[in-house]
């Protein structure tokens, strides 16, 4: 389980897992492991499903559909309907009975006089049948345990650490969707995650970090681990070997990089027509003093000015005043008038 909304993890207010660093300090933000793990996911199914359950939670509560018209100008407040609509069309409810059945899995493991409720017996059974056919038994002081990654900043709870009949751990996480089929990405960089955590994290009371305690990571096997597939109220359960490899999370961290710097892949191609006149005087005066200078030093991408008879953009603009600048103090010519685009110096006084 690793819902930062259904336990009591400290976490900071974007839901990152508050730890305190191997050097000691104040407590800083860890991301979820979950968070980086579905970084590279192909999320349009998803996405299709949820937009699928808002439309039948808005045909449920016409009482939402109805305050559309009057939030229209408010992302927040559209967004809040859409999670309630979505909602209301049961898109939490496969959520939450996860949640509890990772609880009572759970539970069933670490508690020798529990018992499940009988509507999930049959659920519970199923995994530990599944486990002693397969040769695994569950470490009950491994359950639902916090581990971290200091290099990388990431924190996560795995579910379950077992061990075969030759006594070699394995990181085991328990999924209760309908299907694995399609996750096996996210899934083997979450486990990558846990298998190569640097310690076992358990927070204590005091909200300083203080009392939080760190412990050695028990030697796990990281070549793969273990998904635990168990569909709610089908009395089955599967399990699945999940390749593991270091060079997902890399992936991840890369591309959740490279997201934040989209916005310089853009480049604006502005006209500012004064500029481009100016530009041109300066090559024109250049090219009077001393042309092969200039020819040689034009790059071959870019066109010449009788090439391009229509304005410069601006980075092309960028381009020629490097060059113009080189040359002019090479050849020591007068400075001419100021960059149109150069910011302009206020008034002192």
């Amino acid at each position: 389980m690793d819902e930062f909304t259904t336990d009591p993890t400290r976490r900071d207010r974007w839901g990152r897992y508050l730890v305190v660093p191997p050097e000691g300090g104040k407590p800083v933000g860890y991301t979820r492991a979950t968070t980086i793990a579905k970084t590279a996911d192909d999320t349009s199914a998803l996405t299709a499903w949820k937009s699928r359950m808002v439309a039948v939670g808005l045909s449920e509560r016409p009482d939402l559909y109805a305050t559309i018209s009057d939030i229209t100008d408010s992302k927040t407040e559209l967004n809040r309907l859409c999670e309630k609509a979505a909602e209301a069309g049961g898109a939490t409810i496969r959520r939450d009975l996860g949640t509890h059945i990772h609880a009572m899995v759970e539970k069933s493991f670490t508690d020798p006089d529990y018992t499940p409720p009988p509507a999930h017996t049959n659920d519970i059974n199923a995994v530990h049948r599944t486990f002693k056919d397969h040769g695994y038994t569950v470490n009950a002081d491994m359950c639902e345990r916090i581990c971290v990654d200091d290099q990388h900043r990431i924190a996560g709870t795995f579910d379950m650490m077992i061990s075969d009949r030759d006594g070699q751990n394995y990181i085991a996480d328990l999924k209760t969707g309908s299907s694995v089929k399609y996750s096996g990405l996210s899934f083997a960089t979450q486990l990558t995650i846990y298998a190569n955590a640097d310690a076992l994290y358990t927070q204590g009371v005091a909200a300083d970090g203080s009392d939080d305690i760190r412990e050695p990571m028990p030697p796990v096997n990281t070549d793969h681990a273990i998904i635990v597939h168990l569909q709610p109220g089908s009395g089955q359960c599967e399990l699945h070997a999940v390749t593991l490899n270091p060079a997902l999370i890399d992936m991840a961290l890369q591309i959740r990089e490279t997201r934040r710097n989209a916005a310089g892949f853009l480049t604006p191609l502005a006209i500012n027509h004064e500029r481009n006149r100016w530009i041109r005087s300066r090559i024109a005066t250049i090219v009077e003093t001393n042309r092969e200078m200039i020819v040689a030093m034009w790059p071959a991408d870019l066109p010449t000015p009788k090439q391009q008879p229509a304005p410069y953009n601006n980075p092309q603009i960028d381009r020629i005043v490097t060059i113009c600048d080189l040359i002019e103090t090479e050849l020591q010519l007068p400075f001419g008038t100021k960059d149109p685009a150069a910011p302009r110096r206020r008034k002192q006084g």
